[in-house]
């Protein structure tokens, strides 16, 4: 059985082992939490608190920049994750975070990026830091795009202007002005509704991940290997769904737990490796008519894996 038969194998018994607890329902939204994962603490630090510390600097590739590339630099001696839908906020333009990697201790990657403010091409900053979590359709858009571009060019880059409409779009909905067309505008301006909302939705200890849903549409899934990397994320990653509950507020009926269930079983079935990561792990791609997402396996377990529904334009 070759690598990529294995991890294939491993990462579809991995996923049919998590179980979905009870639903937590509000105005619009149904959550699922995943449970499982390691109770021990992971063997990597999350890029925020990495930054904090000073063991990651976040870059332009250089002085004049480049819109998808950013640098990354891993001064300790833990790896980093870096999940997809992270965005970075700083230096020339903010930018979200392509994919998910694991970046090796004392190691310099290439970082794949979106830009996610269109009107600004100056320094704010020297390096970046960790901001909002973008919301679910940016996400699954960006993934789609990924997923073509990687196929042409062998690059995981995204469509920009695909982003840059989502963005728009996103603003408008909101009736969020933003003066550099910056996706950050749009959280900030609805900071203290999304954190009245976020008090509804209280996780249990043992969730490493959930799916969302809205009626009878799956907005998106996150899960990780630990539940210590989910309770450091949440918060953030909360906040992009919640974000898109705000574009249409009409009360909806609790998504019925069999939706959820077909959605976490198709996951498996439509899987399948990179031949070559950027950084630690394999990365994993998930495609079919009605599923669209990415992973990274390392270690025998799902270091991040992030899945939507494959809505067609």
């Amino acid at each position: 059985m070759t690598r990529q038969a294995d991890v294939l194998k491993s990462f579809q018994a991995y996923l049919r082992q998590v179980a979905i607890g009870e639903a937590i329902y509000h105005q619009n939204l149904t959550l699922f939490p995943l449970l499982g994962g390691d109770e021990e603490n992971p063997a990597y630090v999350l890029l925020g608190p990495a930054i904090e510390s000073g063991q990651a600097e976040v870059t332009e590739v250089s002085e004049s920049g480049s819109v998808p590339e950013l640098v990354v630099i891993n001064h300790g001696d833990l790896p980093i994750l870096i999940p997809e839908g992270e965005i970075l906020v700083g230096a020339k333009q903010n930018r979200v975070v392509n994919i998910t990697l694991l970046v090796a201790a004392h190691s310099k990657v290439i970082l794949p990026v979106s830009c996610v403010e269109q009107g600004r091409w100056s320094f704010s900053s020297r390096r970046f830091r960790c901001g909002s979590y973008a919301h679910p359709t940016l996400r699954r858009k960006k993934t789609s795009s990924v997923h073509r571009k990687r196929e042409a060019t062998g690059m995981p880059f995204s469509d920009q202007g695909e982003v840059w409409d989502e963005v728009a779009e996103f603003h408008m909905n909101l009736g969020v002005s933003s003066p550099t067309d910056s996706l950050t505008d749009s959280f900030k301006a609805a900071e203290e509704e999304v954190k009245d909302q976020r008090k509804r939705f209280e996780l249990p200890k043992n969730a490493a991940g959930f799916i969302v849903a809205r009626g009878e549409q799956i907005l998106g899934l996150d899960l990780f290997d630990s539940p210590a990397t989910l309770q450091q994320l949440w918060e953030r990653l909360a906040d992009g769904y919640l974000m898109e509950s705000l574009r249409d507020r009409r009360k909806l009926a609790e998504t019925k737990r069999e939706i959820v269930q077909r959605f976490l079983e198709r996951l498996p079935e439509c899987a399948r490796p990179y031949d070559k990561a950027i950084g630690l792990g394999t990365e994993l791609r998930l495609e079919s008519e009605d599923v669209i997402g990415s992973g990274l396996w390392y270690n025998d377990k799902v270091c991040h894996l992030s899945a939507f529904a494959n809505v067609k334009a």
